[in-house]
């Protein structure tokens, strides 16, 4: 997943920040191609169990929200791209469902909330 998003940030330093990258899949077994897929793949699929109760949200939320949050805003154009070439509106739809409602709800500042002290329970 690293190496795949890793690929998915140079591509988008090289094309420019919220770019389409539907083009890549113009030879769908291509380095990019596939580096776009398995990094929507993943996002996708771990939305997918967040939505349904199977992950806990709190906790991914707490990790990662800045890095789905991140992923959305780089892909968004790409997933309508998809979505419009193959005629499926419904392609990484959970995905997008859960970086829409963490940007309306982000995370509260723990140290305001709790204090450094009760934060780290010291």
């Amino acid at each position: 997943m690293n190496k795949a998003m890793s690929k998915v940030n140079d591509l988008i330093s090289e094309k420019g920040v919220y770019e389409d990258l539907s083009s890549y899949f113009q030879n769908r077994h291509s380095e990019e191609a596939q580096a776009i897929l398995n990094g929507l793949n993943f996002r996708e699929f771990v939305a997918v169990g967040i939505n349904l109760r199977v992950i806990d949200e709190d906790i991914y939320k707490r990790a990662y929200c800045s890095l789905v949050l991140r992923d959305w805003k780089n892909l968004e154009n790409t997933v309508k791209g998809m979505r419009t070439e193959y005629k499926k509106d419904t392609l990484f739809q959970d995905f997008e469902m859960l970086a829409k409602q963490w940007a309306d709800y982000p995370i509260k500042d723990l140290h305001k909330k709790f204090g450094v002290r009760r934060l780290f329970r010291l």
